[in-house]
C-alpha cells in the first residue's frame, strides 16, 4: 500500500524509516482539514499514517469523513495510546505492519461541549479540576441515556469507545466495533475511591457498588462547573456535555 503521512507536531526522529515502511515519497503533510482533503482526492493515496496522538487520529478522520473519503487510517504513536493499547501493540509494530496488517471497522465518538462538537476515538472523562484529581470534592452528576437515567454524588465519569483511560482497563466490555459508548459514573467515599482506582487497573470494578455503568449510542451528562472535561486525553473545557457514537465510521488499519 501507498500511505501518505500526516503529522502532528515535531516531526520525530524515525520520520525517513516511517516513509519508507508506508511507500510514501512525502515527507510530511500539516494537520488541517485541507490537507486532509487533498491528501484524500488523490488518486496514489490508498492509506493515511497519522503520525501523533490518538485526538490527532480523530481528528485526521474527522477531516477525512467531511472530505467524502474512506480511507484507511493507521496510527503511529508518538507516546503511550490508549487505541494501541486495545491491540496489545506498541507504536514499532503499526510500522512494521504499515503493508500486512488487518482492516477493523471502527467507531468514531463525537462529545458536543458547549455547543462546541469534537470527535474522539477513545474517551471522554470528566473530574474535579483539582491537583488532587479524583481525590478532590465530589459534586452532583446527572446521566439521562436511551437506556436509563442516573443521578448522584460522583468523582468521575468516563464515556469510552475502547477499553483503556491513560493506560487503565476503565472499560473491559467496551469494544471499537459495536456502535456503542461504555458510560461510567464513580462514586462512593474516599476509601471505596482507593479500592475502585486500584480494582480498575485490572478492570475489575465494575461490580462494585460506587459504578454505575451503561453501554449506549448516545446520552447527555451534566456535571459541576468546576469540573475538567478531556477528550482523548486532552483538555476541553467543562459543564454539560453530549456524547454519541457514529458506528462503522472508519477503517483503522492495525
Amino acid at each position: 500500500m501507498k500511505w501518505a503521512l500526516i503529522v502532528a507536531g515535531q516531526p520525530p526522529d524515525d520520520l525517513e524509516a516511517i516513509a519508507t515502511a508506508a511507500g510514501s515519497d512525502r515527507a510530511a503533510a500539516p494537520r488541517t482539514a485541507q490537507a486532509v482533503a487533498v491528501l484524500v482526492s488523490e488518486a496514489a493515496t490508498e492509506g493515511l499514517v497519522v503520525v501523533g496522538t490518538d485526538a490527532d487520529l480523530a481528528a485526521v478522520v474527522s477531516f477525512m469523513l467531511s472530505a467524502g473519503g474512506d480511507l484507511p487510517v493507521a496510527l503511529v504513536s508518538g507516546g503511550d495510546s490508549d487505541l494501541l493499547a486495545m491491540f496489545g501493540l506498541k507504536r514499532a509494530d503499526v510500522v512494521s505492519r504499515l503493508q500486512t496488517g488487518a482492516r477493523y471497522r471502527a467507531d468514531l465518538g463525537h462529545v458536543t461541549i458547549d455547543g462546541t462538537k469534537r470527535p474522539f476515538v477513545t474517551h471522554v472523562t470528566a473530574a474535579p479540576r483539582t491537583i488532587l484529581g479524583s481525590l478532590g470534592r465530589s459534586g452532583d452528576v446527572a446521566i439521562s441515556t436511551t437506556r436509563g437515567s442516573h443521578r448522584g454524588d460522583a468523582w468521575w465519569v468516563v464515556a469510552c469507545n475502547t477499553q483503556h483511560v491513560a493506560g487503565r482497563t476503565i472499560a473491559p466490555k467496551a469494544a471499537l466495533t459495536d456502535g456503542r459508548i461504555d458510560i461510567q459514573v464513580f462514586g462512593g467515599s474516599v476509601l471505596e475511591r482507593a479500592r475502585i482506582q486500584r480494582l480498575s487497573k485490572r478492570g475489575l470494578h465494575l461490580n462494585h457498588p460506587g459504578v454505575w455503568r451503561r453501554s449506549v449510542a448516545s446520552c447527555a451528562i451534566v456535571a459541576p462547573r468546576h469540573w475538567e472535561i478531556e477528550v482523548d486525553g486532552n483538555p476541553a473545557g467543562s459543564g454539560a456535555w453530549e456524547v454519541a457514537v457514529v458506528a462503522a465510521a472508519f477503517d483503522l488499519w492495525i
